[in-house]
């Protein structure tokens, strides 16, 4: 029986869906074409910390309608009223004994009014809120929600007056929630045979259900489902065109991360996952020189260590398209299920969310230390919500 484990510190995971429509509306204003297939995408990232390595396998997407996660049980909370710190009126914290991963609260507002109620992952600080719902309310009005989130610590309210104890799950019991349907295999785009003598499974065909193919290939054909391609925005605000952006072409970002990247990733694969952050490689560092080909003085070139995984994972973390290339993203058209009405509450049907619940696994056969009991590492994306643009760069200028 394999061991599957939800820790946000070995593996995590984020989604979003993307109004791709709503994007090229700005670039046919700008007269850039119109490619009518691309509506609504949902998009998927996770990384795992370089601490336990590569897995033995690709990932593991999977879905399952935005059900209730579980049953919610009464959670143990703490009460702080955090007004004065803030120097926001009427806000109030609740800390939960036991970390979440779905959270039931009815509140009521004696005034009416606006009404927040914002879950939080850490520390009571705004920069620490997951997930957040808002309601205007009549006086002496109440409302009922329910969030979801990989991990919740603690609740954030404003605007209310009194509140039923809070219900939950606890992310401890996240086991429990079944019926998750396999949707695609991601991994690293490499030959399956030359990785098969480590004792792992890279390599392997990959790509959809149904659909699988050679990983190189699998890698080029979730790259057109799991990048936004539009790249800047058209126009700077002084409404003068920005420079043409072009995507990438995938099969050369594959050819290049076959330069080194991958070559070294093999090299640091045979050890025990938990030691390979720390086999590294020796690189010279020529000194600088400028235009003209003249050598700034230095006694001798520098010398940088790097770690194949540590670059891995800031790769990963940092560039979205090579995520996606490298087997730690995915993207897939948004899928509506037709609405549910019970009268009390409903299911699906909100166009701001995803109507799926999403979860990455990683398999580690031989445990972290690669002689222990096989585990798996999961991380949950409970029905992505629509991103928000990033606002237009502006008042940009360089310093002489």
């Amino acid at each position: 029986m394999t061991i599957r484990i939800y820790d946000p510190a070995i593996l995590t995971a984020q989604g979003a869906l993307v109004d791709f429509a709503t994007l090229q509306r700005q670039f046919i204003a700008a007269g850039r074409p119109f490619d009518d297939r691309k509506r609504r995408q949902l998009l998927l990232r996770w990384q795992t910390s370089p601490g336990v390595g590569l897995p033995s396998e690709p990932f593991k997407v999977w879905r399952r309608p935005a059900m209730p996660l579980g049953e919610p049980r009464p959670i143990g909370f703490t009460r702080s009223d955090l007004s004065a710190l803030f120097g926001i009126n009427d806000l109030i914290v609740l800390q939960f004994d036991e970390p979440l991963a779905s959270v039931s609260i009815t509140a009521r507002s004696s005034s009416g009014g606006a009404v927040v109620i914002a879950t939080l992952c850490g520390p009571p600080l705004f920069d620490a809120i997951n997930g957040l719902e808002a309601r205007t309310l009549g006086p002496g009005g109440s409302v009922s929600v329910t969030i979801e989130a990989p991990l919740i610590t603690g609740l954030m309210l404003r605007g209310v007056d009194s509140f039923d104890p809070p219900q939950g799950l606890a992310r401890a019991e996240l086991d429990k929630v079944d019926n998750w349907q396999l949707v695609e295999t991601v991994g690293l785009p490499v030959d399956e045979g030359e990785w098969a003598p480590l004792g792992q499974r890279h390599g392997v065909k990959q790509g959809l259900v149904g659909a699988e193919m050679p990983a190189k290939a699998a890698a080029i054909d979730r790259f057109g489902r799991g990048i936004n391609p539009f790249g800047w925005q058209p126009v700077l605000p002084g409404g003068a065109l920005a420079p043409l952006w072009e995507v990438p072409d995938p099969g050369l970002l594959v050819d290049e991360a076959a330069m080194e990247l991958l070559p070294m990733l093999f090299k640091v694969a045979g050890e025990a996952p938990n030691k390979q952050a720390a086999q590294t490689f020796t690189f010279t560092i020529q000194p600088p020189q400028n235009p003209a080909g003249a050598v700034m003085p230095a006694t001798n070139p520098g010398k940088a260590e790097l770690s194949p995984i540590g670059l891995l994972a800031m790769t990963a973390g940092s560039d979205p398209m090579l995520a996606v290339t490298l087997g730690y993203g995915t993207g897939y058209a948004d899928e509506d299920i037709p609405p549910l009405n019970f009268g009390s509450f409903g299911l699906f049907g909100n166009s701001n969310r995803s109507d799926w619940d999403w979860l990455i696994t990683g398999l580690w056969e031989n445990g972290l230390d690669g002689r222990s009991d096989r585990i798996e590492f999961a991380a949950l994306v409970p029905r992505p919500r629509l991103g928000l643009p990033a606002p237009t760069p502006a008042d940009m200028r360089t310093e002489s």
